[in-house]
């Protein structure tokens, strides 16, 4: 289950975000991710991004790739190539609303599924499953591919 947050804004801003919503089809927790995002752009501001998923760029067996992994699904190796699927298949749930199966892994024979649910986005390994936002899923694959390439 994911941690909510709530903001109090007065009853102006909050009139504000719920006509911009509606204007522009889109849910508020996108709106304020997008304006978030701008944000951080338009300032070069650079920090880590708390997703609840571990990543980091490594070797095994003379091979570069990713440790990936979370407190709900574990944690496992993907190569580089692993690794760049994953990153795909989390932008296009999020974007495109499509389910990826991927091949299993070739270190550690798991399953990873990708797919949009609701307004959140899933990952599963092996059955067991971690969601997020599609702004959380787009940010996650820039980090894993930037591991990737490390």
């Amino acid at each position: 289950m994911r941690k909510r947050t709530s903001l109090n804004l007065s009853p102006e801003r909050a009139g504000q975000l719920r006509e911009l919503s509606l204007r522009l089809g889109k849910p508020i927790t996108h709106i304020i991710e997008e304006m978030i995002d701008e944000a951080v752009a338009k300032h070069g501001i650079e920090f880590e991004l708390v997703t609840g998923f571990d990543y980091e760029g490594t070797t095994r067996d003379g091979e570069p790739g990713v440790m990936f992994g979370a407190r709900e699904i574990g944690e496992l190796f993907l190569t580089r190539q692993e690794a760049h699927a994953l990153c795909d298949a989390l932008v296009e749930a999020g974007e495109k609303n499509r389910r990826t199966t991927l091949p299993k892994t070739q270190h550690d024979a798991s399953l990873i599924e990708v797919w949009r649910q609701g307004r959140g986005v899933i990952v599963s390994v092996d059955g067991r499953r971690k969601s997020m936002t599609p702004s959380i899923a787009w940010h996650l694959a820039q980090c894993i591919s930037h591991e990737a390439e490390g």
